[in-house]
């Protein structure tokens, strides 16, 4: 884009430059500048997607790996000689849930980690306070292991899917 300067010689208003229709030096220099640096910005960006920064942000409808799979499970059984029934959802190393006491009692709440089958959940109240760790096995449809709770008891529990 041509700046204008008043001609006071003629009275008028004209392109500054020297007529060819180029701009002058000073803006010459400034879209170098920007175009220099638009350059520079994407080189940024091709290095930074080469490096996979961007992956969880521009790819995240890639159907997930099989321990990735999200899996609900519905399970009954026993801690020590006392029935309970838990929910545990399992999404690739996290694991959520909750369980209560057949007999009445509050819902607890779980949340842990899964590692190639093993499982550790960590109990708590729903105000937060911790009551107890899980510490198990799932396979074929059971989930087998040792329940410590915050007196340090420990009991065996042996829970199935539904």
């Amino acid at each position: 884009m041509n700046n204008i300067r008043y001609n006071e010689r003629t009275g008028e208003f004209e392109p500054d430059g020297n007529g060819t229709g180029r701009q002058n030096r000073g803006n010459s220099d400034h879209s170098i500048v920007c175009l220099l640096g638009i350059i520079g910005i994407a080189i940024i960006i091709w290095i930074m997607y080469s490096q996979g920064v961007f992956e969880n942000f521009i790819d995240n409808t890639k159907p997930k790996t099989h321990k990735e799979k999200v899996e609900i499970l519905n399970l009954s059984g026993h801690i020590g000689e006392y029935p309970i029934t838990m929910q545990l959802t399992i999404d690739g190393s996290m694991v959520e849930g909750s369980y209560y006491y057949n007999r009445g009692s509050s819902t607890l709440i779980l949340s842990g980690t899964y590692d190639d089958g093993y499982i550790t959940l960590h109990e708590t109240t729903a105000q937060g306070r911790p009551t107890g760790n899980f510490r198990g096995r799932l396979s074929n449809k059971k989930f087998k292991g040792e329940f410590v709770n915050s007196k340090g008891e420990k009991y065996s529990f042996n829970i199935s899917v539904r």
